[in-house]
């Protein structure tokens, strides 16, 4: 798992936790990072020549679990508001991975950084 990492002003490290992040979702995954009870696990920007785990240019994803309980249920619910405005292309799915419930925050024809624009506006300054 990643560490959390405050929302920096640029587009913040290229790295967590010794994991590179792809430079399109670095300002994504740090402003997720930044809700209390996410954390990321996971992430491509997409790419021209993808490989296994990755997505297509002009493709994003990002995978993160939220915590249980009333701070992860209001984490997903501050998610998924921010990104109403930008269905059909991005998308917020729930899966299984053994006992955990994981989500796959996934775009296409999107801007990573305008989701993450979206998302900031709505998570409560501490």
């Amino acid at each position: 798992m990643q560490t959390r990492a405050g929302v920096p002003t640029n587009t913040g490290p290229a790295f967590i936790a010794g994991l590179p992040i792809d430079k399109r979702v670095r300002r994504l995954v740090h402003t997720l990072n930044s809700i209390p009870g996410v954390t990321t696990y996971s992430s491509c920007g997409g790419h021209r020549n993808h490989l296994l785990a990755q997505v297509a240019a002009g493709s994003f994803y990002v995978e993160l679990v939220a915590s249980s309980g009333r701070v992860g249920y209001r984490a997903i619910q501050l998610i998924v508001r921010a990104i109403d405005v930008f269905v059909p292309h991005v998308t917020l799915t729930p899966w299984l991975n053994g006992e955990d419930i994981c989500w796959s925050l996934r775009g296409t024809c999107a801007s990573p950084d305008d989701v993450a624009s979206a998302i900031r506006g709505l998570v409560p300054s501490r």
